[in-house]
């Protein structure tokens, strides 16, 4: 088994328009003697769906893998994970969030937080502005449509399709009486990225909540064995949940195009071109807390059977 871990590790890497991207064609004989019986759901995702993913142009594949990060909002987990952030905020002292009227959503998506907080949070019903920040058009249409009926109530709604690593994300904001929201957006960027977002947002909001699935997956550029059946088990679990709890028509583009493509792109990347860093949760706390914040809240809930628990953090910026 390590020595098709190895083999994987050989194949090469592309990046189209910001989603990771393998060659199947030259890794899936590979990956099935690699993940074998320890790893059931990447073998199953290999052999069901891998033919189907080596057919496709590259170009075919990035829009099926973007379709299927959409979707993975569906899964079981992520609702799970909804329902625990909304417990955590609602568990919040009021007055330390009181002040809040602004929610900015980095890496916004479909829209689906967004919508329970302003269901089913005390916060929710205080808030006057809401900003989705998405690099991708599609899911921010698709996140603003989703969120209409609160519009129509009077709450302003804006969105802005930028990368969140862009420094355009906060122009014209002002600082104070803000909230910032990443969920399952921060894992996507490297240290470096990491310390400048976070300073950004230290600076121009008062509070930080983040979501994230803890799994220490920031391995420098010369990865060893650990990593890679580290990062196998991770996504073992995630496809495994994917494909139980998805109609099976979203399979393929959620467990194949999505998931099992970053199990690929971390397993043949270099560290700079994998686009995937998740942290333990004693990472996340201190690269937070350097970073000009102190903690107000957190939970590592165990959410995902098998899988990595996912690591909730409430954080108000440090007075200057």
């Amino acid at each position: 088994m390590d020595n098709s871990l190895s083999l994987l590790a050989e194949c090469g890497d592309e990046v189209v328009s910001g989603i990771p991207c393998v060659d199947h064609a030259r890794v899936t004989s590979c990956a099935i003697q690699t993940f074998g019986s320890k790893y059931p759901a990447i073998k199953r995702a290999y052999e069901k769906f891998g033919s189907e993913l080596r057919a496709l142009p590259m170009a075919e594949r990035t829009a099926l893998a973007q379709l299927g990060q959409e979707r993975w909002s569906g899964t079981a987990l992520a609702t799970r994970q909804r329902r625990e952030l909304v417990a955590v905020l609602n568990t919040c002292d009021s007055s330390q969030i009181d002040e809040i009227d602004t929610l900015i959503d980095l890496g916004a998506g479909d829209g689906r937080v967004i919508e329970a907080i302003c269901s089913d949070t005390a916060l929710g019903s205080r808030l006057n502005s809401i900003i989705l920040v998405d690099r991708d058009k599609a899911s921010l249409d698709e996140a603003t449509r989703r969120l209409q009926r609160y519009r129509e109530a009077g709450l302003s709604i804006d969105t802005r399709c930028l990368d969140i690593r862009d420094h355009c994300v906060w122009k014209g904001l002002k600082a104070g009486r803000t909230l910032v929201l990443a969920s399952a957006s921060l894992h996507e960027l490297d240290r470096a990225d990491k310390v400048t977002v976070l300073s950004r947002i230290a600076r121009n909001a008062s509070y930080l909540v983040l979501v994230e699935l803890a799994a220490d997956h920031d391995a420098p550029p010369t990865q060893d064995m650990e990593f890679r059946h580290k990062a196998a088990a991770f996504y073992d679990a995630l496809i495994a949940d994917a494909i139980a709890s998805l109609p099976a028509s979203q399979h393929c583009s959620v467990a194949g195009a999505f998931l099992l493509g970053e199990l690929e792109a971390m397993l043949t990347h270099t560290y700079a071109a994998r686009q995937n860093y998740h942290l333990a949760a004693e990472k996340w706390r201190s690269a937070i807390l350097a970073c000009g914040f102190r903690l107000i809240r957190e939970r590592l809930a165990e959410i995902l059977p098998g899988g990595a628990p996912t690591y909730f953090l409430l954080a108000q910026t440090s007075p200057r």
